[in-house]
């Protein structure tokens, strides 16, 4: 007879994951798999794997990749085998279409700390790598190849795992997320930026 806890890991091993909810920041890659960033409602940045097997529906139907948009509010069921050091996305379905949503998620920022700013500025977010980072700008590789150039301020506010951070902890191929505005020049500006360790679903 097997010890009691030998029974008790058995048996949380065939317990389904528990789904996870939240909202689809971006997803990069194509039909055949690539990756979903799920900002979760502690404002944590996760991140999921997908490939063609990878159940996807939209309006209670199958749907592909592309049928995904940013501010959706997905569920996700992670499979229970460790694939790799990012959860795998068996299933992902989108409860709130974007469009239904009364405002887009990906503008919802965490309150400013006390002492900040009590003004949220900048109405545009950017996502991308960090390819180059100097003391008066970052250069990022956007969705599709694309690049942009996102100039810093004197007041930008640096947060990671959810915490005030430094300009020098940020790293090259980081991926972040920026609240910016247009700069008077013309160009985008950066009033947040945010980046986190990827974090495992329980």
């Amino acid at each position: 007879m097997l010890p009691g806890w030998l029974l008790a890991l058995a048996f949380a091993a065939q317990q389904p994951a528990e789904p996870f909810r939240g909202v689809l920041l971006e997803w990069d890659g194509d039909a055949r798999g690539g990756q979903l960033s799920v900002r979760s409602a502690d404002f944590r940045v996760h991140v999921f794997l997908f490939d063609r097997a990878t159940l996807l529906q939209r309006e209670g139907r199958a749907v592909g990749i592309a049928a995904l948009a940013p501010g959706d509010a997905l569920e996700v069921v992670c499979d229970s085998k460790d694939r790799s050091l990012r959860p795998y996305a068996k299933t992902v379905r989108v409860l709130i279409p974007a469009k239904h949503r009364a405002a887009p998620a990906v503008l919802a920022w965490p309150a400013p700390e006390p002492g900040g700013d009590l003004f949220i500025r900048g109405s545009l977010v950017v996502a991308g790598l960090v390819t180059e980072a100097q003391p008066d700008y970052l250069r990022l590789r956007v969705r599709n190849g694309g690049k942009r150039v996102v100039l810093l301020r004197q007041d930008t506010r640096w947060l990671r795992d959810g915490v005030t951070a430094s300009p020098v902890e940020l790293r090259i191929n980081t991926h972040v997320f920026i609240r910016a505005g247009r700069a008077p020049e013309g160009g985008l500006e950066a009033y947040q930026v945010v980046w986190g360790r990827i974090l495992r679903v329980p």
